[in-house]
């Protein structure tokens, strides 16, 4: 794939500055799954074909679902929000039950929401589901487009990273009660590879780790999405940018030098996973049960 920088011919502090006001509608997506502790898990609120659920990286949402209950991180007042994990579904995206989940096989699952009153309850709070269907649509024109190269340093990260997880003791209607604070991270990156193999698609990015903001390691970012910051002018003057879901975090690598910056390489599913084989599985799982 050819590749360019994609820089807007505009000053640096614009440039963070319509970044910085594209978050919150990549806030509003973002899913935080917690098991207690610092065992947090990431994800993306996100429907197709009827389905609302947790968009995530496959070996996370085998991890928390193996529990009975877990807690979701909806809001950013202090709150308790514990949901029994039959109220899910599990879909595995192309899992394979011999090989299971490894860095060479697909890792990537939809968690469908059953509860219907949970399901209202996060549209109240504001939290939204990506509509995979709307968003295919154009996946094409911005990721496909061989005269329009993608940009390489506006990719970033969305999720929950576990070692910047607090964790407090407080005493609540006086019994004493552990206090979990879960923060969401939007962790800027570049390209650095996209790739193809056994039908499904990776992105690989650079991400900075451990000095100014960027965390130590991406513990916790697994199953968070991989959101494309796309510049948009009408004039070549004025911008805009418009978060795209480009794909679902899985891996990282060990910490290395680039340009004498420690740096991983989070590597994550891309479109034709999300648009592709989610939205697939999808429909076929919507097709047998308007059958039953």
């Amino acid at each position: 794939m050819t590749q360019r920088s994609g820089i807007p011919p505009i000053p640096t502090a614009e440039i963070e500055r319509l970044l910085s006001e594209s978050a919150p509608s990549i806030w509003r997506h973002l899913a935080i799954i917690s098991l207690g502790s610092n065992q947090a898990f990431s994800g993306v609120f996100a429907k197709s074909f009827g389905y609302e659920g947790i968009l995530t990286a496959g070996h996370s949402a085998e991890q928390f679902l193996a529990k009975q209950r877990v807690a979701l991180a909806v809001s950013e007042v202090s709150h308790r929000l514990i949901v029994d994990s039959k109220d899910f579904d599990h879909v595995r995206i192309g899992y394979d039950e011999c090989e299971g989940y490894t860095s060479s096989q697909p890792d990537l699952s939809f968690v469908i929401i059953r509860n219907k009153e949970l399901l209202q309850l996060l549209r109240n709070l504001k939290l939204s589901f990506y509509d995979l269907d709307i968003a295919g649509a154009s996946v094409r024109e911005v990721f496909l487009n061989q005269d329009k190269p993608l940009a390489k340093f506006n990719w970033s990260v969305a999720g929950c990273p576990r070692g910047k997880v607090e964790i407090a003791k407080q005493l609540i209607d006086g019994q004493p009660q552990e206090i979990i604070t879960s923060p969401s991270a939007l962790i800027q990156g570049n390209l650095v590879e996209y790739e193809l193999a056994n039908n499904f698609d990776y992105l690989k990015l650079y991400m900075g780790s451990g000095f100014e903001e960027f965390p130590d390691d991406y513990n916790g970012m697994s199953g968070g999405g991989i959101w494309y910051q796309m510049f948009l002018t009408d004039d070549g003057k004025q911008f805009s940018v418009k978060p795209i879901l480009a794909g679902v975090a899985r891996w990282q690598s060990e910490v290395t030098l680039k340009k004498g910056y420690k740096v991983r390489c989070i590597t994550g599913h891309a479109w034709v996973s999300i648009y592709g084989y989610v939205r697939r599985a999808l429909a076929d799982r919507r097709a047998v049960e308007n059958r039953a």
